[in-house]
């Protein structure tokens, strides 16, 4: 350093003044040395070699990634950070400047190194990095099966979602035309127990200008399904899935948490509404935990022939698990999709 090589050099001069004043007159000098007593004394700045590297602890603040782990660390500016891990779960809590470092209130240190990146007190290291978009892939987003129709929003026509045929005839004259749908909600309460309790109405209407009145009359059908929003499954109100009380029992896992649903139907018909043939209305009563938002109610389109038809109600009846829609023979995506639990 530049003040010790100056000392060196006051050092020297002062030996060489020394000698001279030996050689003039040394009692002098020596009574001189003597009541000094401490000789000549380099000084020197304590920090010249001890100072550690000046630190901006502004170079912190930003997001970090592992290089060998799936981990993020965001530092903030105002002595926070949060720490998060491959699915979205995160801890926060503040942190520390202590001397070249950061300590986190978790007793986790960081530091800079020569590359711009972070390392921890174990010597893993970290790049500048971005938080990734932590919003999970649920089934009717990754496949794009569009909720359609809002519960309460009215009529709404769903092409080719009846199908009609002459009676008696064993689908002879097979065809399908429009059906007139709409989401009502009659009332909801909270039990109190983590749990809800929601009543819908589905109504479903064939026009006598849609369907046509054969010789021997019509039959005529439509149907609906209840999806979960986030695995894409199926539920089966089906005879396997019934519960002693006639209510329908669905117990799954979805990203959110397990999942516990009690689906009650109650059916109606009206053929006395003007300019319908029939009106068919399903009043639905859901239990459900109390943050669960991912009940679909779905009316299908309908398959293009009658064995079509008959196809799909064996399929129905015979499942005994849950499937995913894109795996089932009605169409989720060209469905009327309703949330009705949101």
């Amino acid at each position: 350093m530049k003040l010790r090589k100056i000392g060196a050099l006051f050092l020297s001069l002062a030996m060489a003044l020394s000698l001279l004043a030996g050689c003039g007159g040394g009692s002098e000098s020596e009574s001189e040395g003597e009541e000094d007593g401490r000789g000549d004394v380099i000084e020197s700045d304590p920090g010249d070699t001890l100072d550690e590297p000046e630190v901006n602890f502004e170079d912190f603040v930003g997001c970090w990634e592992y290089w060998d782990y799936d981990i993020w660390l965001y530092v903030y500016g105002d002595g926070t950070y949060e720490m998060y891990n491959a699915d979205g779960d995160s801890t926060s809590g503040s942190y520390t400047p202590e001397g070249t470092e950061i300590v986190l209130d978790s007793g986790e240190r960081f530091a800079l190194d020569r590359d711009g990146g972070l390392i921890d007190g174990e010597g893993d290291g970290l790049f500048a990095s971005e938080l990734p978009d932590f919003t999970p892939n649920y089934y009717f987003d990754e496949y794009e099966i569009g909720i359609n129709y809002e519960l309460g929003q009215g009529n709404a026509t769903l092409e080719d979602g009846a199908y009609y045929f002459e009676m008696n005839t064993d689908g002879q004259y097979y065809n399908v035309g429009p059906l007139v749908c709409s989401v009502d909600l009659e009332s909801e309460r909270d039990l109190g127990n983590g749990y809800v309790e929601r009543i819908v109405t589905l109504y479903r209407g064939f026009t006598e200008e849609d369907i046509p009145m054969f010789t021997i009359g019509v039959s005529m059908g439509a149907s609906y399904l209840f999806y979960d929003y986030y695995t894409g499954v199926l539920l089966p109100d089906n005879d396997n899935f019934e519960t002693s009380d006639g209510s329908y029992y669905f117990a799954f896992d979805t990203p959110e948490g397990a999942v516990e649903l009690d689906i009650g139907v109650e059916s109606s018909r009206r053929n006395d509404v003007e300019g319908y043939r029939n009106i068919y209305a399903e009043t639905i009563t859901i239990t459900a935990p109390d943050w669960y938002d991912g009940l679909v109610l779905s009316v299908p389109t309908q398959a293009d022939t009658y064995d079509g038809v008959n196809a799909r109600g064996e399929a129905f009846a015979a499942l005994d698990d849950y499937y995913p829609a894109l795996d089932l023979p009605w169409d989720a995506e060209s469905a009327l999709n309703c949330l009705v639990l949101w």
